[in-house]
Formats: C-alpha cells, sequence, structure tokens
C-alpha cells in the first residue's frame, strides 16, 4: 500500500454514481500500490485529477478513465461505471436547464453556455462502452436495465437541447447492445433484441428531426426488423405509426393512412401505442382533406386512451402516460391545422398553455404550428412575434422538423 496520510474520504455531497465510480478507482490504485502520482504519470494526467475523481468532485472522460483503467489493469470494470455517471451528470445538466427557466423568461436552449456545456458531456460520453463479452456466460442480464436507464436519460437531454446532442452516443451504445445481443443465447437474447428495438426506435426519431431521411427511413426498418424477430408487438406498431408520420411529413398521405392501417392491426398491441397509430391516421385523413374519416379515426383515440395502462412490458411502456396528454392535445390540434388553418389558433393557444416545460425542442414545434394557424387567420403580425419564438428554439435545438413548418410560414407571409 503506498505510504502517506490516509486517503481523504469521498466528499459527502458527491453524487451516487460518481462516488461509486470514485471508490471502486481507489481501491483498485490501492490494491496495486500505486500513489496518486504514479498513477496519473501512468494514465496521462495530473495527481491532482485523479484525486478528484476519486472524491467524486470531478467528472471523468472516457478516454482518460480507459487509460487509468488500462493502467490498473481492471480490464473494463473501471469502464462499467462510467455510463451511470455520465447518465447523472447529464440528469443534473438538464435540472439545471429547468431550474434556469424557471427562473428566467428565457428558454434555457437560448443560454449558449448552457448548450454547449451539456454537449459536450453528451458527446464527451461517446467512447463509454461496457467489455465486449466473448462467450454468453459473460452477458449481464442486467445491462437491460442499465440502458433502458440510459436511454430515458437521452429522451429528457434530446427533449431540451435538441437531438445532435445526443446522437453519437446512442449510435456507439447501439452497437455495443448489438455485440452483446449476438453473443447472448435464449431469454436474455430475446431481451436484448428488445433494448435494441427501442434504441433503434430512439435513433429513427433522432435521425428525422435532424433531416437525415435515409437515416431515419433505416433506423425505422431495423427498428421493425428487430421488434419482428423479438416478437414485440408495442415497437412494431409504434414504428409503423412512426413510418405513417413519416409519410406525411414527406406528402404521401394514402401511404400514411395504409401504414397507420397496418399499425393499429398489431395483435396485442397496447391501447396507448394503439392511440398513437389511430392519431397518426386521422392525421392523415386530414392531410388528404378528408374531415369525416379524421373525425372518426380521433373518436377511436379517446376510446383507446380510456383504457388502463397495464404494465406488461417489464421495460416499461413504449408510450407513457406522463407525456401522452399533452402530445395527443398537440396531434389533434394539427388535425385541425390541416382541415381548417384559420380556426386552430385556439387548439395551438390551448395545447402550449400546459406545455411541459422541459420539453423545449417539441414545443418550438408547436409554436410554429400556432404561428402558421395564425398566419392562415389573417393574423400576421401575432404570426411573425410567435414565428420568430419558435425559430430561436429551432436554431438552437437544430430542429428538421421544427425548421420545416417555419419554411411554410415564411412562403404563407411571402404570399399574404
Amino acid at each position: 500500500m503506498p505510504r502517506g496520510r490516509p486517503p481523504k474520504p469521498i466528499a459527502p455531497d458527491a453524487p451516487p454514481a460518481a462516488a461509486a465510480l470514485g471508490a471502486e478507482l481507489r481501491r483498485r490504485r490501492l490494491e496495486r500500490g500505486l500513489t496518486l502520482t504514479a498513477l496519473g504519470e501512468r494514465a496521462g494526467c495530473s495527481a491532482q485529477h485523479v484525486s478528484s475523481v476519486e472524491l467524486g468532485y470531478a467528472g471523468c472522460s472516457a478516454s482518460l478513465l480507459t487509460a487509468i483503467d488500462a493502467a490498473l489493469g481492471a480490464e473494463g470494470g473501471l469502464l462499467a461505471l462510467l455510463s451511470a455517471a455520465i447518465a447523472e451528470r447529464l440528469v443534473a445538466a438538464d435540472a439545471r436547464a429547468v431550474r434556469r427557466y424557471d427562473d428566467s423568461d428565457v428558454q434555457p436552449c437560448n443560454r449558449r453556455d448552457l448548450l454547449d456545456a451539456a454537449a459536450g458531456v453528451a458527446l464527451g460520453s461517446a467512447a463509454l462502452s461496457p467489455r465486449t463479452p466473448a462467450a454468453a456466460r459473460e452477458v449481464d442480464p442486467g445491462l437491460a436495465g442499465h440502458w433502458m436507464q440510459l436511454m430515458g436519460v437521452l429522451e429528457q437531454h434530446d427533449g431540451v437541447f435538441g437531438a445532435r446532442t445526443v446522437i453519437e452516443i446512442v449510435r456507439q451504445q447501439q452497437r455495443e447492445i448489438a455485440q452483446h445481443r449476438e453473443v447472448a443465447r435464449n431469454g436474455v437474447r430475446r431481451t436484448l433484441l428488445r433494448v435494441e428495438a427501442r434504441w433503434s426506435n430512439f435513433a429513427s426519431w433522432l435521425h428525422g428531426d435532424l433531416g437525415d431521411r435515409e437515416a431515419r427511413d433505416a433506423a425505422t426498418r431495423r427498428t421493425l426488423d428487430l421488434a419482428r424477430e423479438a416478437d414485440y408487438s408495442d415497437v412494431i406498431a409504434y414504428a409503423l405509426q412512426k413510418q405513417a408520420r413519416w409519410a406525411i411529413m414527406d406528402g404521401h398521405p394514402r401511404r400514411a393512412v395504409a401504414l397507420a392501417d397496418r399499425a393499429l392491426d398489431v395483435h396485442d398491441a397496447t391501447p396507448q401505442t394503439l392511440a398513437q397509430s389511430a392519431l397518426a391516421a386521422a392525421q392523415a385523413e386530414a392531410f388528404a382533406g378528408n374531415g369525416p374519416a379524421s373525425a372518426k379515426r380521433l373518436r377511436e383515440v379517446e376510446a383507446l386512451l380510456d383504457a388502463a395502462e397495464d404494465g406488461r412490458d417489464p421495460l416499461g411502456a413504449v408510450v407513457t402516460v406522463e407525456g401522452a396528454p399533452h402530445y395527443v392535445a398537440g396531434d389533434m390540434a394539427r388535425c385541425r391545422l390541416l382541415l381548417e388553418p384559420a380556426a386552430a389558433v385556439t387548439a395551438y393557444e390551448d395545447v402550449l398553455r400546459d406545455w411541459p416545460r422541459e420539453h423545449v425542442r417539441d414545443g418550438g414545434l408547436e409554436q410554429a404550428r400556432l404561428a402558421l394557424a395564425y398566419a392562415a387567420a389573417g393574423e400576421h403580425d401575432r404570426a411573425k412575434a410567435e414565428g420568430r419564438k419558435a425559430l430561436t428554439i429551432a436554431k438552437q435545438t437544430k430542429s428538421a422538423t421544427a425548421t420545416r413548418e417555419l419554411r411554410r410560414l415564411a412562403a404563407a407571409l411571402a404570399t399574404a
């Protein structure tokens, strides 16, 4: 054991995951009989930085922890703890953003320094990876829960800061999940197939919001392939209705209706997911100018939403009840915007009045559609004012979806 004063205790206010990583780093360092200076020299960093990580004060990049892990002969043992620490830092960044929003009239994504810091945290974690297993017995079944928790954190982060801040880590984690799934057997393999389908589904949305149609469509097809192999009805239905929404955006209403109908026909999908499918069908019918058919679909939505969530999926619901009312209201307002644009102002005002503060990026999309409704109603000054709000958010979150709506707004105002 290295000589000198006894090590300082872990900082009492250190976050749990950072404290766990620091404690494990210290344990392994002391086992190897290394001083802070000696380990720092081997890993290419200062003794002070190693000490700060051990105490839970400082974050640690994947590249540095890889060097430390190798210097200690930990064989990935330290890297396995990094993803939880990264997730913890992302949660903290999102919480700070929401607090700033609550204390100010300025959207958190309008604060350039906060956005850049959050992007750095997300992209800096892109190299983290659990050790790739060589045999089925080395696949930890607990990784499924880890990956679902991490995806939830990244979804929240995407909602505040936009897809570009998380897309790289999502791609990297997809590769890791696939490597583990290829080695796993039986029930563990089936579970990892489902986890991989959920991540692919998430990736398809991110690519879509970044405006990359080719990657979006490839990810959605991949989602369907994985979900069908895993017999995962909810994700099959969800991916089909997502394809229906892409078809609406791409200007193909009849294809959208057909895809939404296929989603509604998926056996054993939950009512909440089927409600999303019916909403997609309602929007497709509205886009095709078929008001009565759209209204009929919306009645189906209301009936499906009345059904209780059964909690059957051990990975967690594909469509969560918490965010559903706001997005359902937004989808219903969009049907009105497609059918009677001038009459959609009130609907969108109601949507935005109750919109969750932490869903910044999608709030910008709804703001853009409110501006379109004002333009259709002939209230051009209001349309410009709401459009400017939406543009600020779209610029910071790099949302191609919102940008497309703003182009429509610009065209409408130019011809007014």
